[in-house]
């Protein structure tokens, strides 16, 4: 055994001696250097992304090695073959199994060694923001696994030919292969031959569908035996292949060379029926490792709470199309993922989850338990006549919860469905939610004059949301009082609410009911009331607040400004302009020490308020959403259109302003003198709260665009279907202040995982403080702008009063001097403005120089010493000259001989 390892090793340093001993493999480095820092930092997009992430880097792997490992593959045995060492190494106390092994261990550690070499873009990321670093060392994990997998296959083929690049060209055919082959247009084809198993097969061969988990921070057994199998049975064909080499060099007899063919066609069967028992058998008992910092992958606390909560048995019954050509391979590895996530149920759940897993086909019987579970088939082929079905129905009893279709979209939500799904009916009873806004939340009401078929607007994603969860209903803005079965009640940008209803919401909470409540100074997306600010002031009804609630309460909001914040300005997806209106809002302005908002990392708030005051007594405010000390407030006329204007005169106030607080305690009534009237005064009510009995929680926030499907959700139409996927944590974040006020805590956890985001904090810091230092320059030039404009029009209107009066030399030589210093400042304003970005465009280019061009002239530089060292050593000594004799007298030539002797 001993031997063995030491007879690998010494050929695996010699292979790799070889790779350092000639220019190749510097060059090789310093290519595949240059070309993944070019795709990741120009067409990978990196920094337009701005997401503190390498899946711009590792996005390209499989392509690039497509044709880089290739290169380094294509000599090994090509090479040997053509010179002829290759009996020369046979012939060697070494096996022909350790010559295959000990040559691809070395390339395959050179290839490791290039990979290494990108550590700058990691230490980039991490500098510019801070990532995912367990994300990051998947994909590395997988990227290497990958490019073995590449390089065997380079090895099988170099020991086919004497010709490099002949080796080369059945390399890049066959990974290609590995590369497309769970891409439609192969599948498709192989779909028309009516053999399901062989696309099945053929798919599962993928290198893509086997390195994503790698890119998610997934590490599964079954992936990294996928790679080591096809690795193990490329060099096994590679060994026969030598072995066949070597059978016809010895000039065996011809019948002893056939059965050695034989023997070696079918090993290769055999290895082939191995590898693939072998991975059906992980597939069955496979092992997965969650390497992410918050444990993406792993079944949250929430969860496992429902889970050990349960006393009931519920059953799953999961339908996925399996068999049959009509199912896309990237729908049947998306079912594999969730049937791998119900497995962990199942385990968890100590036997209170019983999965049943159908496979629905044309008029079957698990098709028909699909229509009456109610869960949706989807059209597919070229003309829909074929339906797939991917999609749950979990039930108990009488109670049933189903999830229609699973869109891959909403895979990083899939934990929180499901756990949703089970507690929903595990549930005796669904709380109640009452809805009270202006806001065309429930889709717009159909137009008469539509045709016959038509509907109005999409129902709000939050509101859908919520009826998967609650009872909504909707509660009038002239409502005299709140049902009592109502826990909680969402109230969202209240233009022309009542005073009754002002009322009715005082005595619920009095009551001890939760309030959630959505004001807005500036309401973009409510187009029907969007002439409010145009109001005279006082007419507090055409406003969106609770002026006489957040009176008694303690606090106030200006409804004629918006916070503006330089630090957390996001840009206009039109213009392109940063709009300090347009807040997004990371983590540093998120509370996270509270239970709603602790793994939030970011909210978009656009035009929202700022709360201010104090608290009443026995009161306690909780600060969840605050702006950043580079804030201040602007006039709502000027919020959504007059960016430039609101930056060239912008003054930070260096105060954290509120934009969503938390108020809780012992509420006291907000109308002392009894029931108001809506035509005027107030009415002894005998039934009237002065305080609250007990406890409760009111939560304001003071944005309501944020509930907007434009600000919050990406939608997509899926198979004719819509599908919602979050964009930011809006959605999450309404949900989160529902389940919270409802007391439902369990759900928090797993659906807070779905958008975790790694912002560039650093290129906003630095936007920021190129912001602030650069604003006085800009006013102070602005100033002296609009001084030169104003002596400018008033020479001019001289010479324009009087006709008869021509401005004198000296006029128009200060004209020209004044338009001159006006060009002048013009120029300089313009320099200003442009290095309002310089800090962030140089650390761009600097960022870019480094990855793409810095490791690469490390790695030349480098090569060029060490070839300069080794051409010294070789350089042949110069031997001292002998010493010269001087004769005292002629020598003749007899005697010279004499002395030689």
């Amino acid at each position: 055994m001993n031997t063995s390892i030491g007879n690998i090793r010494a050929i695996a340093k010699r292979e790799l001696a070889g790779y350092f001993s000639s220019p190749v493999a510097y060059v090789f480095i310093v290519i595949f250097l240059l070309l993944t820092g070019f795709f990741t930092f120009t067409i990978g997009n990196f920094f337009e992304r701005g997401q503190a992430n390498l899946d711009s880097f590792f996005m390209w792997h499989p392509w690039l090695y497509l044709f880089l490992v290739p290169c380094v593959g294509m000599r090994l045995w090509a090479e040997e073959r053509r010179v002829g060492t290759i009996e020369l190494l046979l012939t060697k106390p070494v096996t022909l199994w350790q010559a295959v092994i000990g040559k691809f261990l070395a390339s395959w550690i050179f290839l490791g060694l290039s990979l290494a070499l990108t550590f700058p873009v990691v230490m980039t990321v991490n500098y510019l923001g801070s990532p995912d670093n367990g994300v990051i060392l998947g994909a590395y994990l997988g990227s290497l696994l990958m490019a073995g997998a590449y390089l065997a296959i380079s090895c099988m083929t170099s020991a086919m030919t004497r010709n490099q690049v002949i080796s080369f060209i059945l390399s890049v055919v066959i990974c290609l292969f590995l590369v497309l082959c769970g891409y439609p247009p192969v599948t498709g084809l192989l779909t028309r031959m009516d053999k399901p198993w062989l696309v099945d097969l053929v798919s599962s061969l993928s290198v893509m569908t086997h390195f994503q988990p790698f890119s998610t921070g997934l590490v599964d057994s079954q992936d990294i035996l996928f790679f080591l199998l096809i690795i193990a049975f490329a060099l096994f064909v590679n060994g026969i292949i030598i072995l066949n080499h070597q059978a016809s060099s010895d000039r065996l007899i011809k019948r002893k060379a056939f059965e050695r063919t034989l023997y070696s066609t079918g090993g290769v069967a055999a290895m082939f029926v191995v590898m693939v028992s072998a991975y059906i058998v992980a597939g069955a008992a496979k092992y997965r490792v969650d390497i992410t910092a918050n444990r993406e992958h792993t079944l949250s606390p929430g969860t496992k709470h429902i889970l050990d909560s349960l006393d009931s048995q519920i059953t799953v019954r999961f339908y996925c199309t399996e068999s049959g050509n009509s199912m896309p391979p990237q729908l049947k590895a998306y079912g594999q993922r969730v049937d791998d996530m119900l497995h962990e149920y199942e385990q968890e759940s100590k036997g209170h989850i019983v999965v049943e897993r159908l496979d629905p086909q044309p008029d079957s019987e698990a098709e028909d338990s699909a229509r009456v579970d109610g869960v949706e088939g989807r059209p597919t082929g070229p003309f829909g006549s074929d339906k797939v079905y991917l999609g749950i129905a979990v039930n108990l009893l009488d109670q049933k919860f189903v999830l229609p279709w699973l869109a891959p979209d909403r895979e990083r939500l899939l934990e929180y469905d499901l756990s949703r799904a089970i507690d929903r009916v595990a549930s005796a009873s669904r709380p109640v939610i009452g809805v009270m806004t202006v806001l065309p939340v429930w889709g717009d009401a159909p137009d008469p004059l539509m045709r016959p078929g038509q509907s109005g607007g999409q129902e709000w994603a939050f509101i859908t949301e919520l009826k998967k969860d609650f009872t909504v209903r909707e509660v009038s803005m002239s409502a005299t009082n709140i049902d009592s079965n109502v826990k909680v009640l969402v109230v969202a940008d209240p233009v022309y609410i009542s005073d009754s209803a002002q009322y009715a919401i005082d005595q619920f909470v009095l009551r001890g009911g939760k309030v959630l409540a959505f004001l807005d100074p500036h309401a973009y997306f409510d187009q029907a009331h969007g002439n409010r600010n145009f109001f005279v002031e006082g007419d507090n009804a055409a406003r969106s607040s609770l002026p006489d609630l957040l009176k008694a309460w303690g606090l106030d909001m200006n409804m004629d400004k918006v916070v503006a914040d330089t630090s957390y300005a996001s840009r206009n997806r039109q213009t392109g302009d940063s709009m300090p209106t347009l807040l997004m809002v990371t983590q540093d302005g998120i509370n996270q020490t509270d239970v709603i908002t602790s793994e939030i990392d970011n909210l978009v708030f656009p035009f929202a308020g700022a709360f201010t005051g104090k608290p009443a007594d026995g009161l306690k405010e909780t600060v969840l959403v605050k702006s950043s000390p580079d804030s201040d407030l602007v006039d709502t006329l000027i919020a959504s259109g007059a960016s430039q204007q609101i930056l060239e005169n912008f003054r930070p106030s260096h105060v954290e302003y509120p934009l969503a607080v938390r108020l809780a305690g012992n509420f006291r009534t907000a109308f002392p003198d009894g029931r108001p009237s809506d035509a005027g005064g107030s009415a002894a009510d005998p039934n009237q709260l002065k305080k609250a009995a007990r406890g409760s929680e009111v939560v304001l926030v003071s944005d309501s665009d944020l509930l907007n499907d434009n600000v919050s959700v990406r939608a997509q139409n899926v198979m004719g279907h819509r599908v919602v996927s979050p964009m930011n944590g809006n959605l999450n974040f309404v949900q989160s202040l529902v389940e919270e006020l409802a007391g439902d805590d369990n759900l928090i956890s797993s659906r807070s995982r779905a958008n975790m985001d790694h912002p560039f904090t650093r290129v906003k810091t630095m936007e920021a403080n190129a912001g602030k230092q650069l604003q006085a320059k800009v006013r102070e030039l602005e100033g002296e702008q609009r001084a030169m404009d104003q002596k400018i029009k008033e020479l001019q209107a001289s010479g324009e009063g009087n006709q008869s009066t021509i401005l004198s030399p000296d006029q128009q030589q200060e004209l020209a001097n004044y338009q001159q210093s006006m060009a002048g400042i013009n120029h300089q304003l313009e320099q200003v403005r442009q290095k309002l970005r310089k800090d962030t465009e140089a650390l761009e280019f600097k960022t870019k120089v480094i990855n793409i061009g810095a490791m690469p002239l490390l790695v030349a530089a480098s090569g060029v010493v060490l070839a300069m060292v080794r051409s010294r050593k070789r350089m042949p000594r110069k031997l001292p000259a002998p010493p010269i004799r001087i004769l005292e007298r002629p020598v003749t030539v007899s005697q010279e001989i004499g002395v030689a002797k």
